[in-house]
Formats: C-alpha cells, structure tokens, sequence
C-alpha cells in the first residue's frame, strides 16, 4: 500500500498537488500523463467512446480525511476532479450514507476548501481564474458533491 499523501489545490490555477512529494496534476494535463504521474494510486479508467474518459484514483488524504478521486478528461485532456473523503463514523443505511453522513462530508470539504482556496463555500460553485470550485448535495444522486471544474482556454 502506497504511503498516503496529502492532497493540496492550489488557490493560483486550481492545480492538484500531493504533499510532501510535490508531484501535481493540472489543467490541461494528458491522461496518459496524469495516470503515469499517480500510477499507484490508480484504480481504473473508463472512457465513454464519446471524447469523454473517467480515472479514479485513492489513498490520498484531504485535510487529514481519505480521499478518493474521479478525474475527467475530454478529448485526452484533464478538464474536471470529483472528489469523496471517508469520515469516520459516518453511518449508513441499507448500505447508502445517511442524511447526517452526506451533511457532514459537506461540511468538512467546505472547510478544507475554504482553508485551501481562501473562499467562503455554500450551496453554489465558487468561480475563480482557474475555473470553479464546489461542495454541496446532490439530490439527484442523493450524495455529496464535490469537485473542480477547469474553465476552457489555454491550459496550464
């Protein structure tokens, strides 16, 4: 099992960089690159035939948390990072986190955003430069949600 890292954004251009080994993903990042950057944290890749491909990643920390992580490509190219953390005792129902778990991992994320990035988080994206930033629940999937999204343009 890998040494867990922690995983820090970067307020500047929203890069994703691991602590203490300094290694980043970015905007713009190839996905080849991106899988051979973190390669033992990768778990799987699914791409959807479509311009659009998913990667997911684990053991990382985030503000002391596990973390995991589904990173998107379109066209080859990172463009999106959605991310889980795993709080102790967040309880379950029938198998799915309860209310109470979602509202907390909501919670927690906004804080650690809000230290990271420097902005207060609610029930909205947080836009920036770089992009946009966001943590909130999702009631379609009933889940939290969390995640980057990189603006178009020139990348990083």
């Amino acid at each position: 099992m890998p040494q867990r890292e922690a995983l820090v954004i970067a307020p500047d251009d929203g890069a994703l960089v691991l602590q203490p080994s300094g290694r980043s993903w970015h905007q713009g990042l190839a996905k080849a690159q991106a899988e051979a950057r973190m390669a033992e944290f990768f778990k799987g890749t699914h791409d959807h035939g479509n311009g659009y491909a998913w990667s997911s990643f684990s053991g990382f920390d985030f503000g002391g948390m596990p973390c995991w992580l589904s990173v998107g490509f379109h066209e080859g190219l990172l463009n999106m990072v959605l991310m889980g953390v795993g709080l102790p005792g967040a309880q379950e129902e029938d198998g799915w986190p309860t209310q109470k778990a979602i509202d907390n991992e909501i919670a927690f994320v906004r804080r650690v955003l809000h230290q990271q990035l420097g902005r207060n988080f609610g029930n909205h994206s947080v836009s920036f430069p770089w992009g946009e930033a966001w943590s909130r629940f999702d009631p379609k999937g009933f889940m939290a949600s969390a995640g980057l999204s990189y603006a178009s343009g020139p990348t990083a």
